[in-house]
């Protein structure tokens, strides 16, 4: 298994076959799936990333998905490495270049294995809340994550 590891990633998407690619240009968010695959959990559909470079699905950046109020990423993943040699993001609305910055869940990189939730209220300046312990699981296992931001009161608070 890759660096990338496994991901379930909750996700719904309407008129996907449930594997292969899939574009969803129809609801004008032109997101992309690139070879994942849908499977029922719990009643559940998931996206099932096997940790295969290039797995990953995509939406462009669009005011319709920008979230300016709180936001609650969850995943259940299982990472080859819980100490990745590179930080590795689960979840994000992130790119580095102009004022694209909006959030990104990682695990942190090195022996830490501490999780770590960026984001930026600004689209430049970013902030940040990390765990103050690791995952306890063994490389391979499942494990929910999630990291809750509350922006209502003003002050950023992460969960």
């Amino acid at each position: 298994m890759s660096i990338l590891g496994r991901a379930e990633l909750l996700l719904q998407a309407k008129n996907y076959s449930g594997s292969g690619n899939w574009l969803d240009e129809a609801n004008s968010h032109d997101a992309a799936i690139f070879g994942a695959l849908f499977l029922p959990y719990a009643s559940t559909q998931y996206m099932y990333l096997p940790g295969t470079a290039g797995n990953y699905a995509s939406a462009p950046d669009s005011a319709a998905l920008s979230i300016t109020g709180d936001i609650d990423p969850q995943a259940r993943v299982a990472l080859g490495d819980w100490t990745p040699a590179q930080e590795m993001a689960i979840v994000s609305k992130y790119i580095a270049t102009n004022d694209h910055r909006s959030y990104m869940f990682v695990v942190r990189s090195g022996s830490t294995g501490l999780l770590r939730f960026y984001w930026s209220e600004d689209g430049v300046n970013l902030l940040t809340g990390t765990s103050s312990v690791a995952p306890t699981v063994s490389d391979g296992d499942w494990l929910w994550i999630r990291t809750p931001l509350d922006v209502d009161g003003g002050a950023g608070d992460v969960g």
